[in-house]
């Protein structure tokens, strides 16, 4: 499913991880996670009988690997470091890191400088010049070319002393927003900065379907049921404009819902630049009336595509319907992280944007009666009743006995290779 590369000095490549299941093709395994605005990350476990296992050099070594059932490429990048083991059955083995080209944004410096009146692609294309001044005489190609710019702004920019990758971070994201992107066109390496990437698709993650597991974590570090909101400081000193005299002599703005079910948690809210006690009870009041729960989702999802049941495979940056009555889900929810597993796709698992739930909505979802009990849900996560049961069981079959292979492989190496 997925065939792993080994390039070395930029054009002569080796097989690493081979789709044949033949014992005598080379194998290795490994994980590839991929995100927005990061470095996507490979790591591989490589053992000493693998024909290229002394031919990967740090920073110098690119991977890459694609998917070839559609053929995407889903990394790559450069080996950067590695831990080596030696088991006490005399197996030993190599584990590589590998980060994304996205990454050759840390190899160069800028200086301290100030860009007044620069539109945005502008000063990009600038970091960019002096990046690929600054890496042309490198062993490797680390050139850069500016693709689409979707922001318009013109702006003063101040460079710190440090990399482009920290001055990227500093100027554009952290003050504009918007993602990066890597597009390769021709050999070409483009770099796109837009407001979003990805699309709205079509495909459904829906328990009783594509969904193998699932796990929501839930986020209360900043929760609490009654706030003191406090606007400008008084006189130059400690006191601050308070609400006591538009609230009935009262500090406190409450969260009665909150209150209800929680308790008495206290909190102050600071807000300098407000010098009324009226424009601070409303602002204190809406961020009372705001208060939410953040919860962020994971779960791992079978990959209908390969059945040819989906028409694509899960993007990071793509929006999906996701669908669980038991966990009261059904939202449109974003993927902003990836996992790959290259040697079996069925633990392929997706990290999704936070989604914040007021709470009123929560208690809802807490007290209301769930139909579903243990065993309707397992029955759920085991089924296969929108697809083919057949062509389920043939993909699942396939895949365990990729995994067979590699075990006996391994398995062989253990038992009797003098040269491990």
């Amino acid at each position: 499913m997925y065939e792993a590369i080994l390039i070395k000095n930029d054009k002569d490549e080796y097989m690493l991880n081979s789709i044949s299941t033949s014992r005598n093709a080379p194998h290795i395994t490994g994980t590839i996670k991929q995100g927005i605005n990061s470095f996507d990350s490979f790591t591989f476990t490589i053992y000493s009988t693998h024909p290229q296992y002394n031919n990967i050099v740090p920073f110098r070594s690119k991977i890459k690997v694609t998917n070839t059932k559609n053929n995407k490429v889903e990394f790559l990048g450069r080996v950067l470091t590695n831990t080596e083991e030696l088991k006490e059955n005399g197996l030993y083995y190599v584990t590589y890191i590998c980060e994304s080209e996205l990454a050759f944004l840390r190899d160069s410096i800028v200086f301290y400088n100030i860009f007044e009146n620069y539109t945005v692609k502008q000063y990009l294309e600038h970091l960019i010049n002096v990046h690929n001044k600054n890496v042309s005489a490198n062993y490797t190609n680390k050139d850069f070319v500016i693709g689409n710019v979707e922001f318009k702004d013109t702006i003063t920019f101040t460079n710190d002393y440090g990399t482009i990758w920290e001055n990227i971070n500093k100027n554009l994201l952290d003050v504009l927003g918007g993602e990066l992107q890597l597009r390769y066109v021709d050999g070409i390496r483009y770099l796109d900065y837009v407001k979003k990437i990805g699309v709205k698709s079509d495909v459904e993650i829906c328990l009783g379907r594509n969904i193998k597991d699932l796990k929501r974590d839930w986020k209360f570090d900043d929760f609490a049921t009654s706030f003191i909101p406090l606007g400008k400081k008084l006189d130059n000193s400690e006191r601050r404009v308070n609400i006591t005299s538009v609230n009935n002599g009262n500090y406190f703005i409450h969260n009665v819902e909150g209150r209800k079910k929680y308790g008495i948690i206290e909190k102050i809210l600071i807000f300098d630049d407000i010098e009324t006690p009226e424009e601070l009870l409303k602002t204190g009041q809406d961020y009372v009336n705001s208060v939410v729960f953040n919860s962020s989702l994971s779960l791992t999802a079978l990959e209908l595509f390969y059945l040819g049941l989906d028409s694509d495979t899960f993007e990071v940056g793509n929006q999906y319907r996701i669908i669980a009555d038991i966990f009261s889900i059904d939202y449109i929810a974003r993927v902003i992280e990836k996992e790959i597993d290259i040697n079996d796709p069925l633990n392929n698992k997706l990290t999704f944007d936070e989604k914040d739930i007021d709470i009123k909505a929560y208690n809802y979802r807490k007290t209301k009666k769930i139909s579903n009990n243990v065993e309707t849900t397992s029955k759920k996560l085991n089924s296969a009743d929108y697809i083919s049961k057949s062509d389920y069981d043939e993909f699942v079959k396939t895949t365990n006995d990729k995994i067979k292979e590699l075990e006996d492989i391994i398995s062989q190496q253990q038992g009797g290779d003098t040269n491990v």
